[in-house]
């Protein structure tokens, strides 16, 4: 089995569009495709994203919010917000297909509120872990620092997205047996197959952060099946066998869930 581990199916720069995502999922499915862990950005995405879990089973539910949602210590009340719509989504029967998502840090901008984003993403965590839930965690221009958070937070329920470019932090979060992600930029730079190369295939996942613009392009989820196969080849696995240790990892991502 396959699964996109990350995209956005609901985007903060339009608005729901369920006919699209309908199509999306249906094009993907066709290549062997069968989840989407669709996070979230921001409360519009959260509501739109919830609405999308009701509709669609193959969408497993990221609640979260972007770094860059946290300028100023008034911005932790979203906090309660994402409290507040797990509790929904538990009343809608949405707890077997629900992680937090995207959330983490990102000091990309020259203003970004470094002291305000780290007190979220620790009071985040805080969540994930009374909640029992994996967590899907960005890292731009901060990767010492969420590392730094994460080991001493000692939650393990984790998956690095797009976490490809430093060897040193991805052995360093291998060891501490999170998942990484690998996504669409994997086709065009083979750095990242020397980064990533001595992670344990266990602890692999395949994304497109979908619709984030790659080399030019946004990638919808079919080109997993590129990626996974690529993957496969450079590691000198057969693909069965990563087929059943994907169906694993799912498992252990989603135990309630019958994949």
């Amino acid at each position: 089995m396959m699964f996109d581990a990350h995209l956005h199916l609901a985007d903060e720069s339009a608005l729901l569009d369920i006919r699209m995502v309908k199509e999306i999922i249906k094009e993907a499915e066709k290549e062997g495709i069968s989840y989407f862990l669709s996070n979230s950005l921001d409360k519009r995405t959260i509501d739109e994203n919830i609405a999308l879990a009701k509709e669609f089973p193959e969408v497993f539910l990221g609640l979260g919010f972007f770094p860059t949602e946290f300028k100023k210590d008034q911005d932790l009340h979203k906090i309660e917000y994402l409290k507040e719509k797990i509790r929904e989504a538990k009343k809608e029967g949405l707890s077997d297909r629900l992680f937090i998502g995207e959330v983490g840090l990102d000091f990309k901008e020259k203003d970004a509120n470094k002291e305000v984003q780290e007190k979220a993403l620790i009071n985040i965590l805080k969540i994930a872990k009374e909640e029992n839930l994996y967590v899907e965690i960005h890292s731009r221009f901060a990767v010492k620092q969420v590392v730094n958070i994460l080991e001493d937070f000692q939650y393990k329920k984790v998956i690095m997205h797009w976490f490809t470019d430093s060897k040193k932090y991805i052995d360093k979060v291998a060891k501490l047996g999170y998942f990484i992600t690998i996504g669409p930029k994997y086709l065009y730079d083979q750095n990242i197959f020397e980064n990533i190369k001595d992670v344990p295939k266990e602890q692999i996942l395949f994304e497109t952060d979908y619709p984030a613009n790659v080399s030019g392009k946004a990638h919808k989820p079919e080109i997993i099946k590129e990626i996974f196969n690529k993957y496969c080849k450079d590691k000198e696995i057969n693909k069965d066998e990563m087929h059943t240790i994907l169906k694993e990892s799912f498992r252990k991502i989603f135990p309630n869930i019958k994949a």
